[in-house]
């Protein structure tokens, strides 16, 4: 099938979803392979840090209740969530960057294995959370500068819910300026090397301003999608939960909400990073004219035949091992 064809929107967006759902289909099994394994690290330090603090193995999902317990201000305890979640946000940028990456190599009917995904993305980890970092700043601090104006300076109800309003468009509107980042760290590169975050957030921005509003109605009928699929959970929960709002845990309730928040929220990590993927390339497609050689010269392919799709990996400093196998196994 060839991808490099302009999506058409009219305003709704279901072609767009239509070839998520075809690229996700391809390869299904190594896109939740990958979600999975990140869900799992999450787990393992939930269960370290629960253990460090005196609890015990049994825990459901992250430490999320953990984490009540770092009222005591004790530095051992603050320290244990601190490792827990940079090692947790480390490597949910390795799979978000690896399932990235693996939907543009899809773009070129390749299938390279997870390892070489996880091995590609962990070499650009330096920028992507340098990267995020900087958006992070620019997302959150106007707003946060706002609020603390409204809290020191001008204490006024009204002025506070403006405050609000203007900070919640703020965010939405640089978060979809800079929806690309992952793609571009992990697809756009020169030799191998890191480019700096301002380039990397200036080229997203780039790409997403005059696309605006086809990413923002991808995202938000998205978002309305899980929402509505999250509705049972929400519902199995407040069938099931005591008077101080803490989960019954001896009822089949709380197994079947726990079992579907963690299938669902394995499977909407997965698809946000296609998402990204997709809505990337057909950004490029539609405003760059983006082919298929392009693409393969970007990935690091040396050569490529449009007609047989015969590619040969280009091998950079550093990067002995070939990042793209015909074989089309999970590992």
């Amino acid at each position: 099938m060839n991808y490099f064809q302009p999506i058409a929107y009219d305003g709704f967006p279901h072609e767009t979803f239509g070839r998520v759902f075809r690229i996700f289909g391809k390869r299904w099994m190594a896109f939740l392979w990958i979600s999975l394994l990140v869900y799992v690290i999450g787990w393992a330090c939930a269960v370290f840090t629960s253990l460090v603090l005196g609890g015990t193995a049994l825990v459901d999902g992250y430490s999320v209740r953990i984490r009540l317990r770092y009222a005591e201000n004790n530095p051992w305890h603050i320290a244990s969530f601190v490792v827990e979640s940079i090692i947790y946000y480390c490597f949910s940028c390795i799979a978000n960057a690896s399932i990235t990456w693996l939907v543009a190599h899809l773009y070129l009917e390749q299938s390279p294995k997870v390892i070489h995904a996880f091995l590609h993305s962990a070499r650009r980890l330096g920028s992507l959370i340098s990267t995020l970092f900087v958006a992070t700043l620019i997302t959150l601090g106007p707003g946060f500068a706002l609020l603390l104006l409204q809290t020191y300076v001008v204490k006024n109800d009204i002025f506070f819910q403006i405050i609000q309003v203007l900070t919640w468009f703020y965010i939405m509107y640089a978060k979809i300026l800079l929806y690309h980042i992952y793609p571009v760290v992990v697809i756009e590169r020169e030799k191998g090397h890191c480019i700096n975050p301002w380039t990397i957030l200036d080229r997203s921005f780039v790409l997403a301003r005059k696309r605006f509003c086809y990413i923002f109605s991808v995202v938000f009928f998205w978002f309305l999608a899980k929402l509505l699929t999250t509705l049972p959970i929400s519902l199995l929960r407040q069938m099931n939960t005591n008077d101080n709002g803490s989960m019954k845990k001896d009822t089949v309730f709380f197994y079947v909400a726990c079992s579907l928040d963690t299938i669902l929220g394995i499977l909407y990590m997965t698809l946000d990073s296609v998402f990204q993927g997709v809505l990337y390339l057909q950004n490029r497609i539609t405003k760059e004219k983006l082919d298929m050689v392009t693409l393969a010269e970007q990935l690091g392919v040396d050569s490529v035949d449009e007609e047989d799709n015969d590619y040969v990996v280009m091998k950079y400093p550093n990067e002995e091992e070939s990042m793209v196998d015909d074989d089309t196994s999970v590992m």
